[in-house]
């Protein structure tokens, strides 16, 4: 039941070609899971999952969220203050329509950024979960 539970945790980390890789080295086998159990368990609930930064760049991606989640507070403020801005400025001086523009295009390169962010998280993850299972 453990087993499934880690493979579980690993899958969740990691997106699909992550996973596979391993499977392909056999490091996801049973007897390699139990030997390393300890390790990985301990290890499996610091990474971050890559879903959750692509979720949080397509809905809350203007406020930087994708970014505060991965720990990039700094980044994460250059998505929220132009957005705070905008937002802004379109109550007092600019119309509505040019306020949804440079929204739209705020959300457009927080969903660039999310998305390469997951990809190195992902890549991230598996460099670690790779190095405990060949150890």
């Amino acid at each position: 039941m453990q087993n499934f539970q880690i493979l579980g945790e690993i899958k969740k980390r990691l997106f699909g070609k992550h996973y596979k890789a391993l499977n392909q080295e056999n490091l996801l086998n049973s007897d390699n899971i139990n030997a390393k159990f300890d390790s990985l368990s301990k290890k499996l609930y610091e990474p971050k999952r890559p879903n959750y930064i692509v979720i949080f760049g397509l809905l809350l991606g203007n406020f930087g969220v994708h970014r505060y989640y991965n720990g990039d507070k700094k980044v994460a403020l250059y998505f929220l203050i132009p957005s705070v801005a905008v937002l802004l400025l379109s109550i007092f001086v600019i119309p509505e329509k040019i306020a949804a523009g440079i929204n739209m295009w705020i959300w457009i390169a927080a969903l660039i950024d999310a998305n390469i962010l997951a990809r190195k998280t992902s890549a991230k993850n598996y460099e670690e979960i790779r190095e405990i299972l060949e150890v």
